[in-house]
């Protein structure tokens, strides 16, 4: 039988479990329990891992101590804690794909190829060919799929760095050629239809 005192005593994982699920809920995850409390409490990550799982029948007092005391604090944080006002700033994560097109087919055609614009920019070729290629049209014929804001701003940075490039050093042929083909399709058609 163990000491009154003993800290290293024994407590059944079931008087110990709704605490540690209620103290996961409040921070968020076993990795936020492990950075806030892991070294205050000695809550380390893969210690509450076994103790979820199951492996110990029984868990050291010092722990189960640690996940009371933890708890304890982490209700005061969110009792303290002010409610998030959510802003028109912050509820739209997402842009329309249909306004972003433009300035990715621009900005593949002046790095080369998506490929060149994954090499110079860090944009992978995979998100580019969704946001060119994704089909997400609606029964009316609205294009109707998103981008997410960080995306549009990668891209629109890159094309902005791209464009500054080739003011210094000149265009990618391809570029050029595009360019071409269409002045002299807009000419045909000022000619032809006097537009």
């Amino acid at each position: 039988m163990n000491a009154v005192g003993d800290p290293n005593g024994l407590v059944p994982r079931a008087e110990v479990l709704p605490g540690l699920a209620e103290l996961i809920s409040l921070c968020g995850s076993l990795y936020k329990v492990d950075r806030a409390y892991g070294q205050k409490y000695g809550l380390v990550e893969n210690t509450l891992r076994l103790i979820l799982k199951g492996i110990p029948a029984m868990v050291r007092k010092r722990t189960a101590w640690g996940i009371q005391q933890a708890l304890y604090e982490q209700r005061r944080v969110v009792e303290e804690r002010p409610a998030r006002k959510r802003t028109s700033r912050t509820a739209n994560h997402y842009v329309s794909r249909a306004e972003l097109v433009p300035f990715a087919q621009e900005l593949v055609l002046r790095c080369g190829s998506a490929y060149a614009v994954e090499q110079r920019h860090g944009i992978r070729k995979s998100t580019l060919y969704q946001v060119l290629h994704r089909p997400g049209v609606s029964p009316d014929g609205d294009d109707t799929s998103k981008v997410r804001n960080r995306t549009a701003q990668r891209i629109l940075i890159a094309l902005s760095e791209q464009r500054r490039y080739d003011r210094q050093h000149g265009t990618s042929k391809r570029f050029l050629k595009t360019r071409q083909r269409a002045l002299r399709i807009e000419r045909q058609m000022e000619v032809d239809h006097g537009l």
